[in-house]
């Protein structure tokens, strides 16, 4: 219905009324006051219906006109009233039109057995101008939110009501609507209500999206969503047209969780969901799935898809909806017998000295519970945790915004203690031993080696060293020496760690980010003049080796066999530190830290991780994680370590503004068996803990 209708004036109005009663009279002329009394009715003349249409709830007065044969008005008629559709207008006795709902409508006067009429037009909606409104249609089943600039000028929104003009099996009675003007680029939220009981049957109201009427086919409105407590659906709309509610169907499902293709220990559970895609590859708003297991004496999966393990052995997992389905498979291991007996506690950057990244202990992960997380830095800046004497050590790293050393209670994160260091440039990942707590600060006049008491954060000693700009790997322990990166074109240092007197400096490469690694009493390090091994009670030079591939300043790490692992240049490199001499060399895209641990040394290798044997370099096996992981490579804060039968592989955010997540790999079966929402830098403790340090918050995992 056009908007360009308009009322008539009144004068205009009136002309159209007369020569309305005019042809209705079947006269050429007559008495307009009435006859010889003659009161038999030969004609009825209905006016004051508008010209234009009627808005709903608009009130309209007609008036019934008699006349006889002659054309004279009779006086005071009986009449009776009546609309043909009342659900568009009612009438009432004295002639009092109410517009109910958009439609047409013929309203009926009878006098005397002679009928006269009137046709009203009934239009719904308001006017809208450029500061927009709300328009509200269809007895509230229909919402027009139009935000100030939605509309060009005043506009008269109109709101109709229409079949489904595709008979589509997918769109819900009651709810096609065609909003206009036509042509209209007006922009603003629609919302459409829906009748549960009108759904079509097979159809879930989490599946209802709103979707607008192109060509011959109708298309998602993307965005749009279900509100399932008040039984609506919203959406942008950008231009006038034909709206409705309709559910979309879903043409894929895939089905995601920590144990998807991996594994779980017999009595452990597990949560899996599902994504929904439609057929253009959107995800689709969340909807009823149905779970079922191939083997529920295997694997009980419940109504949210939390799967529990109940026996040994491989079972599908199948999640079904709107006559779709996908599967996921899961082999269900026997359940280990954790042993802590041999397990000490991470006291440094990867666990100690060697950064082997190794804690003897079997871990039952059937056992493993979220425990506590805390954040302790609102710059969402920390090092990676250390444990020792009972106590968690994290440090904050915000450049000159304040750097703090928190103590935390391992089973619950309960702050103990603190100490600042005020707006320094840096302050490093502290190292734990007898107890006390060796931390290094950085930035020229800042740089010092502090040694704290882990009991309250009371101060040993402070010795001052040299540095421009850097930060390093927490300080190692070397027989009784405290050993730390610096040096104010670089090298490295080492410390009486009873008194802090300075034993040695040996001068090397200024780089940001590594530090030593120590195997007894012998410190290495590599760099232009490849690997250096020293003395560190007297920096004294007690092993080379000259070779171009050791020519970068990393940190490396000590492996069982009296060996020495380094990543550098993209490759692995093993080296015998008897013999001073390169044992095998693995090119290829090797990043990061490698972790070693019986006989075995893990590395990030490209999109996985690599185990290789320790001896001579033999891949023996790869892991890769699953969506929405493409690539293993870490960045400043993925991490590995490694127990006697698990493998942790903690990944950062995979995406802008995520967590990251950290996943348990069975040494035996090279599956994954639990992952935890975050990742970062990992620690573990013998207490029975694992710690992840992402941003500024710290996790806590129960693994004993």
């Amino acid at each position: 219905m056009s908007a360009g209708l308009r009322r008539p004036t009144v004068a205009a109005f009136t002309a159209m009324m007369i020569l309305a009663a005019w042809a209705c009279s079947g006269s050429g002329g007559g008495d307009a006051t009435g006859t010889g009394g003659d009161t038999e009715v030969a004609t009825v003349i209905v006016s004051g219906a508008p010209a234009g249409p009627a808005m709903v709830g608009e009130t309209i007065n007609l008036v019934a006109t008699a006349t006889n044969a002659s054309g004279g008005v009779i006086s005071g008629p009986a009449v009776t009233w009546k609309s043909s559709v009342p659900a568009v207008a009612s009438v009432s006795s004295s002639g009092v039109v109410k517009a109910l709902s958009n439609g047409q409508t013929t309203i009926t006067a009878t006098v005397g057995g002679r009928d006269g009429s009137a046709t009203l037009d009934v239009a719904d909606g308001s006017t809208v101008n450029v500061q927009g409104g709300v328009v509200i249609a269809a007895g509230g089943k229909v919402k027009l939110a139009v935000p100030a600039g939605g509309v060009a000028g005043p506009t008269l929104v109109l709101v109709s009501a229409v079949s489904d003009p595709l008979s589509d099996p997918r769109v819900c009675p009651g709810t096609t609507f065609e909003i206009g003007p036509a042509g209209s680029t007006m922009r603003g939220t629609l919302t459409i209500g829906f009748d549960v009981s009108a759904i079509p049957s097979g159809i879930a109201e989490e599946s209802l999206q709103l979707y607008t009427l192109s060509g011959n086919a109708w298309v998602v409105v993307a965005g749009s969503t279900v509100d399932l407590t008040n039984k609506t659906v919203s959406g942008a709309m950008y231009g006038t047209g034909t709206y409705a509610v309709r559910s979309t169907p879903v043409e894929r499902i895939n089905v995601v969780g920590g144990s998807v293709g991996g594994a779980l220990f017999v009595g452990q559970s597990s949560q899996l969901s599902a994504t929904l895609f439609d057929a253009s590859n959107q995800a689709l708003p969340s909807r009823p799935i149905t779970w079922t297991s191939s083997d529920p004496a295997k694997v009980a999966v419940d109504g949210t898809g939390k799967v529990t393990a109940i026996a040994s052995g491989d079972v599908t997992i199948t999640a079904s909806t709107d006559g779709q389905s996908a599967t996921a498979a899961i082999t269900i291991l026997a359940r280990v017998t954790a042993d802590w007996s041999r397990a000490s506690d991470w006291t440094t950057y990867q666990g100690d000295s060697r950064h082997s990244g190794y804690l003897d202990a079997t871990l039952d992960a059937a056992a493993f519970k979220d425990k506590w997380s805390r954040t302790v830095a609102a710059n969402g800046v920390t090092n990676a945790p250390t444990v020792g004497g009972g106590q968690l050590y994290v440090t904050t790293n915000y450049y000159f915004n304040g750097q703090t050393l928190f103590a935390l209670n391992p089973a619950t994160g309960a702050q103990r203690w603190q100490r600042d260091f005020g707006p320094i440039f840096g302050l490093n990942q502290p190292t734990y031993y007898g107890g006390s707590v060796y931390v290094t600060t950085g930035g020229h006049e800042d740089t010092y080696l502090y040694s704290l008491s882990a009991t309250d954060g009371s101060l040993n000693y402070q010795t001052a060293f040299d540095s421009q700009w850097e930060h390093w790997k927490a300080p190692v322990i070397a027989g009784g020496y405290v050993v730390t990166a610096g040096g104010y074109y670089g090298g490295m240092y080492g410390f009486n760690i009873a008194t802090g007197a300075q034993s040695f400096f040996d001068s090397g490469d200024q780089v940001d980010g590594w530090g030593p690694v120590a195997l007894n009493s012998t410190v290495y390090r590599t760099g232009s003049s490849g690997l250096l091994a020293v003395d560190a009670a007297t920096g004294g030079v007690v092993g080379t080796l000259s070779d171009a591939r050791l020519n970068a300043v990393i940190t490396p790490v000590v492996g069982d066999a009296n060996d020495l692992f380094a990543i550098i240049g993209n490759r692995l490199m093993a080296i015998d530190l008897g013999s001073m001499q390169v044992k095998w060399d693995q090119s290829g895209t090797y990043v990061g830290m490698p972790v070693v641990g019986q006989g075995t040394v893990y590395g990030f290798s490209g999109s996985v991780v690599a185990a290789r044997r320790e001896s001579d370099g033999t891949l023996l096996w790869t892991w890769a994680p699953g969506a929405p992981y493409t690539s293993v490579q870490p960045g400043g804060t993925q991490s590995i370590a490694l127990t006697d039968n698990l493998l942790f592989v903690s990944l950062g955010a995979a995406s802008y503004g995520s967590s990251g997540t950290t996943f348990a790999i069975d040494l035996a079966s090279h599956l994954t068996v639990w992952s935890y929402p975050m990742g970062g830098d990992i620690a573990l403790s013998s207490q029975g803990y694992l710690y992840i340090s992402q941003g500024g918050a710290v996790a806590a995992i129960a693994v004993k």
